[in-house]
């Protein structure tokens, strides 16, 4: 299976995720997952990117924190094509 059909079948309709989510879900690198997001989903129309309205400017924990949940700046979600796409896989 390819790596974008892999994050595909990782996302279900009408859902957020950030990019780890999908690297969770799809068992691919976090390269790869950035990769195919910008070469293969948004470029054919599959996915789309939205700011997280929950991010909080942190990118991650300062030294000596524990953060429970780091919010990611973006959330990626399926568009009518790529739940079109998943659909058929």
């Amino acid at each position: 299976m390819l790596i974008a059909d892999r994050i595909l079948a990782a996302m279900q309709p009408g859902q957020w995720y950030g990019v780890r989510d999908l690297i969770n879900g799809s068992g691919c690198t976090r390269d790869a997952v950035h990769a195919k997001l910008y070469q293969v989903l948004v470029r054919d129309g599959l996915a789309t990117r939205a700011a997280n309205p929950k991010w909080d400017g942190q990118r991650a924990c300062r030294v000596g924190e524990t953060r429970a949940v780091v919010e990611p700046r973006y959330l990626w979600r399926l568009t009518a094509k790529g739940e079109k796409r998943r659909s058929t896989q």
